[in-house]
């Protein structure tokens, strides 16, 4: 059955966008094809519930089943999104069902005018290392829908590496 899933176990799918229905299309086919919940943190409220029933006659599934195993969480700060970061592992104890976390337009809550820039990128990765250790440690299929896809790649140590020896190289040229 996870062979018509078009996401893999523990890792996270990022598409480029914040548009909320790669995400919503998702948490369906995996309810659908599977018969779990999903939980889907939107950034932005943006979610339809009415595309969500519409994917859901395209696919041929259940309505109110699909709709009964999704669980929306909304964050409208920086800190709210964090703090439902947090508590993920919680709802997942309680719902030992859950299989998918979709988030939408997660980045976008940590650039708040309102918010110091380095907190924000400072909540921002904390957030993020989180939601990847929750979706390698509980086997979930995760997807994440966000205008700055380059937030949740991981960065290898070689490329860090890699970044110092050049800001290195440019530093001593300068004083050279």
């Amino acid at each position: 059955m996870d062979a018509d899933i078009p996401l893999t176990v523990g890792e996270i799918r990022v598409f480029a966008t914040s548009n909320y229905r790669p995400i919503s299309a998702l948490a369906v086919k995996v309810i659908g094809e599977l018969d779990v919940k999903a939980l889907i943190i939107d950034g932005t409220a943006r979610i339809n519930p009415y595309w969500i029933v519409r994917v859901c006659k395209e696919y041929g599934y259940n309505i109110d089943t699909v709709l009964e195993n999704i669980i929306i969480a909304r964050g409208f700060t920086a800190y709210q999104l964090k703090d439902m970061i947090d508590k993920i592992e919680e709802v997942i104890r309680s719902n030992t069902d859950l299989c998918f976390l979709g988030l939408i337009d997660f980045s976008s809550r940590f650039k708040d005018d309102d918010l110091e820039r380095e907190e924000g990128i400072w909540l921002r990765s904390k957030a993020i290392k989180r939601i990847q250790r929750i979706v390698n440690i509980y086997g979930l299929y995760a997807a994440v829908a966000d205008p700055n896809p380059e937030v949740f790649r991981k960065r290898s140590e070689d490329s860090m590496e890699t970044k110092m020896v050049e800001n290195i190289a440019k530093t001593t040229q300068q004083e050279i």
